[in-house]
């Protein structure tokens, strides 16, 4: 599975098998999961936690019956919070504090996993915020989400962020023939300003409207990066860096949208960071 993983998530693994594997484990993670559906993700899970654990392990027992316990969800230090009724709530994690209070069964790490914590409201996520702020040794949160940017930012902020690629079919989302023409856009790095009055109607033109656009272009800019890793013949005509990049700009984008912005001058500046990227990493002018 390792293997797998490194070739079908080498972001991922190198920012989380990696610095596991050289004794450097945070206290909090937030998996940022994408398109990609549950029982892939659940598998990449349990391989990351099995590598936390017996990488921290020191107990009495084997590797083997530990990860077994793991599988199976029988090991008592692994603690699951699902929503219920669609909702995390307060007296979840009053209840997961309270179990943390009592010694590790196995003496070793204690675990939490918070599955879909963009459900987290402002009240469940102070009652698990002290984990967060004054971690104690040997406790461990994992924050599983789609999108890091619907998670309450109190949360997310005191996390590290792991992100998944997308590895559904290449090519499977459908989108909007004003994004592929954007994206085209991009691809072909052409000056994307004398096209801001489309690009605002057709894809911006509200915070709404410009998130949905921005986590659109970021799914398939990710689906392009999964084909250049895979692949020795590239379907577009950009980098990794220069991919990785753009989706680092859509990230920023992201946030800056949130807030009470001009978004006008917010899609400007957008644009022109896009037009950066591509210019720098081509060496080439628009």
């Amino acid at each position: 599975m390792l293997s797998e993983l490194e070739q079908e998530q080498p972001i991922f693994y190198e920012e989380a098998i990696i610095p596991i594997r050289n004794h450097k484990t945070n206290h909090a993670y937030l998996l940022e999961t994408g398109n990609n559906d549950d029982e892939y993700v659940q598998n990449i899970l349990m391989t990351f936690i099995k590598e936390i654990f017996t990488n921290n392990f020191k107990g009495d027992l084997s590797h083997e019956k530990l990860e077994h316990l793991l599988e199976k969800r029988e090991f008592p230090d692994l603690i699951e919070i699902y929503p219920e009724n669609d909702i995390l709530r307060k007296e979840q994690f009053l209840d997961l504090k309270k179990r943390f209070q009592d010694k590790s069964v196995y003496n070793s790490i204690q675990m939490y996993i918070v599955y879909h914590a963009e459900k987290l409201n402002s009240s469940a996520a102070n009652s698990i915020l002290k984990f967060l702020e004054e971690p104690q040794e040997g406790i461990i949160g994992i924050f599983v989400t789609r999108n890091r940017y619907q998670v309450i930012n109190t949360i997310l902020s005191r996390c590290i962020v792991l992100k998944l690629l997308n590895v559904n079919n290449k090519f499977s989302l459908l989108v909007s023939e004003e994004l592929q023409e954007f994206t085209n856009d991009i691809i072909g790095k052409k000056n994307l300003l004398l096209a801001f009055d489309s690009y605002f109607n057709n894809l911006f033109q509200n915070r709404e409207k410009a998130n949905s656009s921005l986590q659109s272009l970021k799914n398939m800019l990710e689906e392009y990066l999964q084909i250049t890793i895979q692949e020795n013949n590239p379907q577009i005509n950009l980098t990794n860096v220069q991919i990785l990049n753009l989706i680092s700009v859509i990230d920023e984008a992201e946030k800056k949208v949130k807030y009470n912005v001009n978004i006008k001058l917010w899609l400007d500046s957008f644009l022109l960071s896009i037009m950066e990227v591509l210019n720098e990493s081509s060496g080439n002018s628009f």
